[in-house]
């Protein structure tokens, strides 16, 4: 019998990573059948039968409302696809979405929201590290639901690794890789001082972080930082 963890591990992921990457092939249609039989589902029937609901908790207002809006758009218009096609087995996929304001209170709030009274199948499309990394602690805490977090947009750490890295799909590169990339070719060119201006919260701390990590096997240090408000 089939877990709510290992469906959506290797069933709604497949369909839902479909434009991203196919190495997973049919597995969804195996997984995801049409009939809602608890027996099928391992569950009492919903979320498993009827619509796949995703829960969204971004920036949809204030400054950094470009970057969960845009998301939105984007995963949109293929989902949109997805269901004019008949959606996955005959099950539409919608987005049940709330705007936190790029904020960790109003994220947190939202993913209680979600997750106790909406009961997404998973959480989707979070945008922010401020955020993300304060809604990672109800993931663990609330694990026996097992509510996953895909493709949040951070390149945070801490959803890449103990203790929770196993609650998050990832889809971007992590601060650490691209901070990594941009030391690595700024000493390439014999650019070797370094400074760092970054936001003063978990944000600009993770790319701080990564600019440090980068420099030291090349037996540099930063050379000069300096931090700004989130949103000023």
């Amino acid at each position: 019998m089939l877990t709510r963890k290992e469906l959506i591990r290797y069933g709604l992921a497949a369909a839902v990573l479909a434009p991203w990457g196919r190495a997973l092939g049919g597995t969804a249609s195996r997984f995801l059948q049409a009939d809602s039989d608890p027996a099928a589902t391992g569950s009492g029937g919903p979320p498993y039968s009827g619509e796949i609901v995703l829960g969204v908790s971004a920036a949809f207002s204030g400054p950094s409302r470009g970057l969960g809006t845009e998301l939105y758009r984007g995963a949109s218009a293929y989902f949109s696809r997805v269901n004019e096609a008949g959606g996955i087995n005959g099950r539409r996929i919608v987005l049940k979405m709330y705007d936190d304001g790029y904020q960790p209170d109003p994220c947190v709030e939202n993913t209680m929201k979600l997750m106790l009274e909406d009961q997404v199948f998973l959480l989707f499309g979070y945008v922010g590290t401020p955020t993300v990394t304060r809604v990672l602690p109800l993931l663990k805490k609330f694990q026996d639901e097992n509510i996953f977090m895909f493709f949040p947009f951070t390149g945070a750490q801490p959803q890449r690794q103990p203790p929770y890295g196993d609650f998050a799909f990832n889809l971007r590169a992590s601060y650490a890789q691209e901070t990594a990339g941009l030391v690595n070719n700024f000493v390439s060119i014999g650019k070797e001082r370094i400074a760092v201006f970054y936001q003063a919260d978990a944000y600009g701390r993770s790319g701080w972080a990564g600019v440090r990590a980068a420099l030291a096997p090349h037996g540099l240090r930063i050379a000069g930082e300096a931090t700004y408000s989130r949103g000023a």
